[in-house]
């Protein structure tokens, strides 16, 4: 079950979606005075960049995501939701990966100091209670957040206004390619990033090469703030509290 978790938080980080009708009034990106970590050529320091991000959102807001890599064994589809309310430090992730012959899914729920956890797969759900501290998910685990920051190579070409809120438009032009022979090209997407250093999207996708099999990746990410953002505590969590798994 690690292995779904893995493969849905390495896609962390990727921010998408922004609605409103942009607007003409809005600075050249040269003049734009960039939040903390963030510059006219992109990310100029991941750590700093994350922490600006994270910071940021003190509004409740959602997430949602969508991860679709394909390659000479079949195609797997990662799904990903987000709700957090910060003025009451409750938050709730749910995360689906579907493959042609396996479904597997991941869930956290925060609140009141204490994290539950539920893995499962098409046979099995296994549960899990501990103490944590509460703390503003960008997606769940800030270090491959950070990590899939520092694989982008971007570059602002404009700023637009949207709903009275300056957004920077950068520009894809390459993600670096982490694994000792591997290689990536057709980088291309856009990340939104406004000037309060909230990335509010991504749409990113490239086709990467590692040990002779072709891989084409496609993200989508959207974050949106809402004051009626509801999270409820699922059913599942007493099963949490004594730690059991039960058959599907």
């Amino acid at each position: 079950m690690r292995d779904v978790a893995l493969v849905a938080l390495l896609v962390l980080g990727l921010l998408a979606g922004c609605a409103g009708e942009p607007t003409t009034d809005a600075p050249d990106p040269e003049s734009v005075d960039y939040p903390d970590g963030f510059g006219q050529e992109g990310i100029t320091d991941t750590e700093t960049a994350s922490e600006t991000h994270r910071q940021s959102l003190e509004e409740p807001y959602r997430v949602a995501f969508r991860l679709r890599q394909i390659d000479a064994r079949g195609a797997v589809t990662t799904t990903g939701n987000v709700s957090v309310r910060p003025d009451d430090r409750r938050y709730h992730v749910e995360v689906d990966q579907r493959a042609a012959t396996e479904t597997q899914g991941y869930e956290r729920y925060h609140v009141d100091g204490a994290v539950y956890v539920r893995t499962s797969s098409a046979q099995e759900s296994e549960y899990e209670r501990r103490n944590e501290s509460f703390s503003r998910p960008v997606y769940a685990d800030r270090e491959t957040f950070v990590t899939m920051l520092a694989d982008l190579s971007l570059n602002a070409t404009e700023v637009r206004v949207e709903n009275g809120t300056e957004l920077v438009v950068y520009r894809v032009t390459n993600v670096s390619s982490p694994r000792i022979g591997s290689t990536t090209e057709a980088a291309n997407g856009t990340v939104l990033v406004d000037t309060g250093g909230t990335i509010r999207s991504m749409n990113v996708s490239f086709t990467r090469t590692s040990q002779g099999i072709d891989r084409e990746t496609t993200f989508r990410y959207d974050v949106t703030t809402e004051a009626d953002v509801e999270i409820e505590r699922p059913g599942w969590t007493d099963l949490a509290e004594t730690g059991d798994s039960a058959q599907e």
